[in-house]
């Protein structure tokens, strides 16, 4: 009994992978599950929209990529996956993972999952997603090929940001304003590339173009629309240095692919070669997602405003959000990686 209510524990199994079509485990991911009650409504229930939070709970992935999450079942789960602070992609658009017109509800970009944990027993020949508290131990035996899970996935390389100066107000800091303040900025460009191939990587450096030192460099790869069953189409949305007084000159290197530059916007100052391209970006410029540029600021969640954009092609998505890789981006290419060396 919890404040006067019986609860049943339950658990959820969830796994985490390297890719969409990988079976290769990512292992010590961070699987958050918040609690919360069901909002029954006109005594329906709405999933996605709990407004009573009951708890959390945290749980690391073993070596084989997969974890049993505790929560309550006949409450709502909201689960995300988080590793090295990156946020993984829930596969929406794999379903040999979950039975048969399982329901849940994918949001925040595919990485958040709400549903209403209950244990069902064995569904189609298999177990899971959810086991009884009795059942923990059938629970973190099972494999990927004899039960139901979660299942969590990069779409791309993981993003990291390599800042020169991480303190503001500095000659070479990558954010010159704090991020309360109301002159905060982050920016992105989008870069569509057509590919199969998962190891595609990105690196995108921000110099002063005046003084041509660094502001630091980013990380990024292309991402494929997660509710799509074409994963041939993808996108990159990478942050660099918002431009303030000075240009910023930001040189973009693709690695390691064949690439064949397709198109960029010609409203911008972009040179190019097949594997890298540079662009310079003025403060005061009429950049916009039309150019595929995508620029937030003042406000606590302007990275994450930025992004979606980018990643939506719009700075106006409605209430729900949509990937398009192929939308609105600065420059386009073809990629597949180089051939492994014979011999």
């Amino acid at each position: 009994m919890v404040d006067g209510e019986r609860r049943f524990p339950c658990f959820i199994r969830v796994g985490v992978f390297k890719n969409q079509n990988s079976v290769e485990p990512v292992p010590n991911a961070e699987v958050t599950v918040l609690t919360r009650e069901i909002n029954n409504t006109n005594g329906y229930e709405f999933y996605g929209y709990g407004n009573k939070y009951v708890g959390f709970t945290k749980t690391l992935t073993g070596d084989d990529g997969m974890a049993c999450a505790p929560t309550f079942c006949f409450y709502e789960a909201l689960i995300f996956v988080s590793n090295g602070g990156e946020r993984l992609t829930f596969a929406s658009n794999r379903t040999e993972f979950l039975p048969k017109d399982y329901f849940y509800i994918a949001q925040t970009r595919n990485e958040e999952v709400a549903f209403g944990p209950r244990y069902m027993g064995t569904m189609f020949g298999k177990r899971g997603p959810v086991y009884r508290e009795m059942n923990k131990d059938e629970c973190e035996k099972s494999t990927t090929t004899n039960s139901w899970y979660f299942r969590f996935v990069y779409l791309s390389v993981p993003e990291r940001i390599y800042p020169v100066e991480n303190r503001t107000h500095q000659p070479l800091s990558w954010y010159k304003y704090p991020s309360k303040s109301p002159n905060f900025a982050v920016c992105f460009l989008k870069v569509t590339i057509n590919t199969n191939q998962n190891n595609i990587v990105l690196n995108a450096t921000s110099y002063d173009s005046k003084s041509n030192q660094p502001y630091g460099y980013s990380i990024s790869g292309p991402k494929a629309d997660p509710d799509s069953a074409d994963t041939s189409v993808r996108a990159a949305c990478i942050e660099y240095r918002c431009s303030t007084s000075d240009p910023v000159r930001v040189d973009v290197r693709i690695n390691p692919s064949i690439c064949t530059y397709s198109s960029s916007k010609r409203e911008l100052r972009v040179t190019h070669t097949d594997t890298s391209f540079q662009v310079l970006i003025k403060q005061g410029d009429l950049y916009g997602p039309a150019n595929g540029i995508y620029v937030a600021n003042g406000v606590d969640s302007a990275r994450t405003l930025a992004k979606n954009w980018c990643i939506a092609g719009s700075s106006y998505y409605g209430t729900s959000f949509h990937a398009n890789p192929s939308k609105q981006p600065l420059i386009t290419y073809n990629c597949e990686v180089f051939p492994p060396d014979v011999g």
